[in-house]
């Protein structure tokens, strides 16, 4: 699937074509290190005048997407060329110029942050909470019998 989408996206950047793309899942079957680079590359077309309609459902596709409107965000806040060294200005996307939904139950919510510019993560990421409030109480457990044990 993955390689799919980059033969098509290299195809049309290439010829320099302007066209709609509409990618499912592009995360599938990838590590988080590609599913980054698979966000960049994406990113560049969205960039590059391509209108992009993408479905998600990884943390670490939106986290990337974020950090690059975050960048466009803060771009005339910050040194420049530090943030150039941080995030390939190519990429930078402008949130004025996306959308970000959420589908649930049948029902569409934006999940757009106007205030930050970004896209809410916790909407797609609360498993991460559950895990990680389920391995504190747990931790917790540990600690309060280690506790008890030194009474």
């Amino acid at each position: 699937e993955a390689v799919w989408i980059l033969n098509v996206l290299l195809y049309y950047m290439l010829n320099g074509n302007k066209v709609q793309f509409i990618i499912e899942e592009p995360e599938s079957h990838l590590y988080p290190d590609a599913q980054k680079l698979m966000t960049d590359y994406i990113a560049l077309m969205a960039t590059s005048g391509n209108r992009i309609l993408m479905t998600t459902h990884s943390p670490y596709v939106l986290g990337s997407v974020n950090n690059l409107l975050y960048a466009r965000h803060i771009s005339t806040k910050v040194d420049t060329k530090k943030l150039e060294g941080l995030c390939d200005p190519h990429l930078w996307l402008d949130f004025h110029s996306m959308q970000a939904f959420h589908v649930q139950n049948g029902l569409l919510r934006d999940c757009t942050d106007s205030a930050f510019e970004n896209i809410e993560n916790d909407v797609i990421d609360g498993a991460s909470d559950d895990i990680n409030n389920q391995f504190e109480k747990m931790v917790d457990l540990v600690h309060k019998n280690e506790l008890e044990d030194h009474e």
